[in-house]
């Protein structure tokens, strides 16, 4: 026992001296990177804390942006009736809480031809909205800035920030947007006010350091907000730094009102130096943070401290437990030989007794430990991976619910037509669509087949049914559906997937059909006496490869008695046990045996119970949708 205590002393004292040293070192390095790493820190954290902020204020100048770009439009519309004008600002400034007060201006003579000034305008007074006609010789708005600035660029403009002349006392500033005619003639400008008071709250909260001061300026270099709330709109950027002659601070001031962004330091670490961060904002507004280096480092020589503290105290600490830890380096091999006993049993938790040592005994503990962690991972990923099997089989099986929930299923069956449909996806989701609906005595309807399987395929699936729904409920040509459902869906396809399809229109008076065919399948058409053929359409890409290609549509007069049935390549390729496909000449011969004067249900079933039958069990290989419209 001597020896073994003899030991683990030397030892212990060993590993302290080389810890001490270590310590001494890490102490040393730690002074020397302690600003380095504060001052990094405080840059960070101030860049980020004046990053996010503008933007958050640049957000809610957007949206008054986006609000009143959003009416335009109605002015034009309402150019001649001047209380459709007076409500058109009325609602702009109710529907945006941001918006105070709402200035619409005419040029001389636009509105009246005996008017020289015309500007309805519309304003918040407590919680009622007001509104009164401005504009006189006194008030003579055509060369104030919010009106004249953006007459003059031809753009919206953000005016500077201003006390407003109401004499309510607020910080307001404008957003003037200049207003044209169709045929580009100038003839107004709206503006929207905002309210800064929230604003200047905003920016004084912003405190990464409890003494730190925020500062917002104008394009000017005029002060927006302030600690000093003397400072607003009386000074600027440049005042304090002329005064005390601070190069530093002027150069602040001129990157500023240029536009840019950076951290500057000032004064030294000891006394009343600091560091401000700037930057811009979209409008031409600027923001900075300044911060003292009392503030930055007040923490250093704390941290040295505890850290120093903490480090003696670990020193007596690891002295004692290396002592004791290597006083029990004698632990029976006996205790490996009844864990590995209990594994082989299937206890595959059992304990494996702590060994310090970095020797043999150390091995076999971690190879012991290593096949028990590695048998319960192998366990553990077994159960995982059947619980995501089964849950991904279920989430598939609801996904195919909903993509069939989302087909239309009232389908017609009047005196005039006979229409029924049916799908039937190779996989749980597939890429097959179709849709129908009437709109006056026309009948929309269209088959496609989107590029791919699965999931992916479904997703277009349904949006493709939905562009198609929209679309052609605008009345548009059947070439003109297909036209506008190719350029969406080129906007952006960055995955390269399309979609072939047959649009077409019917009208049931007239039997006209029109149509248009993107890529797909030719349909059949059986005649009334039976007589099935091939209807070749022009030649048409499939939507989504081009953008604006010219699709060509084509009319033809149906008879009645007559039946259509359209469907994707599903149909036509369906394959037996050797290959072979069951292809248009065998769709065609099951057309010719068919009752013409079968209801649509049946003939549908029978076409799949055909291509069930040539198939055998084989695995379907693509999504089978087929369309059957019979013409009473």
């Amino acid at each position: 026992m001597k020896a073994s205590g003899s030991f683990a002393k030397r030892l212990s004292l060993n590993i302290i001296s080389a810890t001490g040293l270590l310590l001494i070192l890490v102490a040393l390095l730690l002074g020397f990177f302690s600003y380095i790493v504060n001052y990094k820190s405080a840059v960070k954290e101030a860049s980020a804390s004046l990053e996010n902020n503008l933007l958050d204020i640049e957000k809610m100048l957007t949206d008054v942006e986006a609000s009143t770009n959003s009416i335009t439009w109605l002015l034009e519309k309402f150019n001649d009736n001047g209380d459709a004008i007076i409500d058109v600002a009325e609602h702009l400034v109710t529907s945006d809480t941001n918006i105070v007060a709402c200035a619409i201006g005419y040029e001389p003579f636009e509105f009246d031809d005996n008017s020289v000034y015309f500007c309805p305008t519309a304003f918040m007074e407590g919680d009622q909205i007001r509104s009164k006609i401005l504009g006189s010789a006194d008030y003579d708005y055509q060369l104030m800035d919010w009106y004249l600035i953006p007459r003059l660029l031809g753009k919206p403009y953000w005016s500077e920030p201003s006390f407003d002349s109401d004499g309510s006392g607020r910080l307001i500033a404008s957003y003037s947007k200049p207003l044209y005619h169709e045929n580009g003639v100038f003839f107004g400008v709206i503006k929207a006010d905002i309210d800064l008071k929230w604003l200047t709250e905003k920016v004084q909260a912003i405190k990464p350091y409890e003494n730190s001061i925020t500062v917002l300026a104008g394009r000017n270099a005029s002060y927006i907000t302030h600690v000093d709330s003397t400072k607003i709109l009386n000074e600027t950027l440049f005042t304090q730094a002329l005064e005390a002659g601070d190069e530093k601070g002027l150069m602040v001031a001129k990157d500023m009102i240029a536009g840019n962004s950076g951290v500057q330091h000032f004064g030294n670490t000891r006394e009343n130096g600091g560091i401000i961060v700037y930057g811009p904002m979209d409008n031409g507004w600027s923001g900075a943070i300044i911060c003292s280096y009392s503030d930055i480092y007040s923490g250093v020589r704390k941290a040295n401290l505890i850290t120093l503290l903490i480090a003696l105290l670990s020193l007596v600490a690891l002295y004692y437990t290396d002592k004791s830890i290597i006083q029990r380096l004698t632990q029976p091999i006996t205790e490996f030989a009844y864990s590995a006993l209990n594994i082989g049993q299937g206890n595959f938790h059992a304990r494996i007794p702590e060994i310090k040592t970095q020797d043999e005994l150390r091995r076999l503990h971690d190879a012991l430990g290593y096949m028990e962690s590695s048998i319960n991972n192998y366990i553990a990923e077994l159960r995982t991976t059947t619980a995501s099997n089964e849950r991904f089989e279920s989430e598939l099986n609801i996904a195919s619910a909903i993509q069939m929930q989302m087909l239309p299923k009232d389908f017609p069956n009047c005196d005039e037509i006979d229409l029924y449909a049916t799908l039937h996806p190779a996989k749980e989701v597939g890429g097959d669509l179709y849709d129908f609906f009437t709109n006056g005595r026309n009948l929309y309807f269209c088959v496609g087949d989107v590029s791919g399987k699965g999931v992916p395929a479904a997703l277009y699936m349904a949006i493709t049914r939905a562009a198609f729904r929209f679309i052609a409920g605008l009345e548009l040509p059947a070439e003109g559906v297909v036209q506008k459902i190719n350029n969406s869906f080129c906007d952006g396809n960055d995955s390269g997937m399309f979609v072939t399809m047959f649009v077409g229109c019917i009208n049931l008076d007239t039997l006209e059909m029109k149509y248009c065919n993107a890529g797909h399948n030719p349909i059949l058409i059986i005649s009334p006496d039976g007589k099935p053929e091939y209807l070749h359409a022009k030649p048409n890409l499939a939507a989504g490869l081009f953008e604006d290609f010219p699709y060509q549509g084509e009319t033809m007069q149906l008879e009645k008695g007559s039946r259509l049935v359209i469907y994707t390549d599903g149909v036509t390729e369906a394959e037996d046990r050797v290959k072979n496909l069951y292809g248009e000449e065998r769709l065609e011969q099951f057309a010719a045996k068919e009752d013409t004067a079968e209801d649509s249900v049946s003939f549908l079933t029978n076409l799949a119970a055909s291509i069930k039958s040539f198939t055998l069990d084989n695995d379907q290989n693509d999504d089978i949708t087929m369309m059957s419209i019979r013409l009473k």
